[in-house]
């Protein structure tokens, strides 16, 4: 029987149940996630508030719904010029992040947005995840 190969590297035995249960959580999440409201916005308040480059923040609102094919795309080549390579969007952290920095509402006097994906990685944990938790439930919503 042939093992099963990533990349011309034969998988140990504990890599593939690995990946199964990956597989198995990925697609619980989906099934959650289709059967949820819509998500287009978030308002999210910080348990504390979030301090970035000089400015603290009480709360941000992250608008989805009106991202573009633009912002996907702009979101997956800061991902790969990370040399990250995105297999699926909806589980890559580093792709969340870049999508929920581009919904962001927040801007500065100049109409600049002034949360990016640097600032969503310095957030506290508990924050980072109920944000980036959002922008997942809203693109498996968008696959349906």
């Amino acid at each position: 029987m042939n093992k099963p190969e990533v990349e011309g590297k034969v998988l140990s035995e504990t890599t593939q149940q690995e990946l199964e249960e990956t597989a198995q959580q990925a697609a619980k999440e989906e099934e959650a996630a289709q059967a949820a409201p819509r998500i287009t916005s978030y308002t999210h308040k910080f348990q504390e508030p979030f301090s970035w480059n000089g400015k603290q923040f009480e709360k941000l609102t992250f608008h989805f719904g009106g991202l573009t094919g633009q912002d996907c795309m702009a979101a997956e080549q800061e991902v790969n010029a990370r040399g990250i390579t995105l297999v699926t969007d909806a589980f890559c952290l580093p792709y969340l992040c870049a999508i929920a920095a581009r919904a962001c509402t927040q801007r500065d006097s100049r109409g600049f947005a002034v949360i990016d994906s640097e600032a969503l990685g310095a957030m506290p944990l508990a924050e980072f995840r109920r944000i980036t938790g959002r922008a997942r439930a809203f693109l498996l919503q968008s696959a349906r």
